[in-house]
C-alpha cells in the first residue's frame, strides 16, 4: 500500500513535465531559418519521463478492479500521454530547426549541387563531330 502511495505521489509531481519545461523553437524566428543553440529544447528525457508515467497509469487503469482508481489512473494516463506527445513535438521540431543544413539549395535546382558537379562534363554543350570523308585532316 505504501508503495502505491509513493508511486502516486511521485508520478503527481512529475506528470506535466513535458508541458512545463519543455520548450519549441521560438516563433520569432522565420522557420527556413536555424535556431541558436540554447533557445528550445533538443533533450528527450522529460517527454520518456511523461511516456513513463501514461504507462504506468495505463497498466493501473487495465489491472484494476475499483472504479474510483479506474477512472483517476485513465484520467491520469490520458495526460501524462498528451504532455508526452507534445513534449516529443516540441523536441522534434527543436531538433530539425536546429541541425538543419545552413546552405539550403535555391527552389529552382532541381539536382543537388553534388549530383551537378558530377554530371557538369555530360551537361556541357556538344562538341562538333568530324567526319572523315578520305580527304587528308589539315587542322594539325
Amino acid at each position: 500500500m505504501l508503495t502505491r502511495v509513493l508511486m502516486g505521489v511521485a508520478l503527481t509531481f512529475t506528470s506535466g513535465c513535458s508541458l512545463a519545461f519543455v520548450d519549441g523553437p521560438p516563433d520569432f524566428i522565420p522557420a527556413n531559418e536555424p535556431v541558436p543553440p540554447e533557445s528550445c529544447t533538443i533533450e528527450r528525457a522529460l517527454p520518456f519521463l511523461d511516456a513513463v508515467g501514461a504507462g504506468a497509469f495505463l497498466v493501473t487503469a487495465l489491472t484494476s478492479s475499483d472504479g474510483d482508481k479506474v477512472r483517476f489512473a485513465a484520467v491520469g494516463s490520458g495526460a501524462l500521454g498528451f504532455s508526452s506527445y507534445t513534449g516529443f513535438r516540441r523536441v522534434k521540431q527543436c531538433r530539425e530547426r536546429m541541425f538543419q543544413m545552413l546552405e539550403t539549395p535555391s527552389p529552382d535546382t532541381l539536382f543537388p549541387r553534388a549530383l551537378i558537379e558530377i554530371a557538369d562534363p555530360l551537361l556541357s554543350a556538344p562538341r562538333p563531330l568530324r567526319v572523315n570523308d578520305g580527304s587528308p585532316d589539315r587542322s594539325r
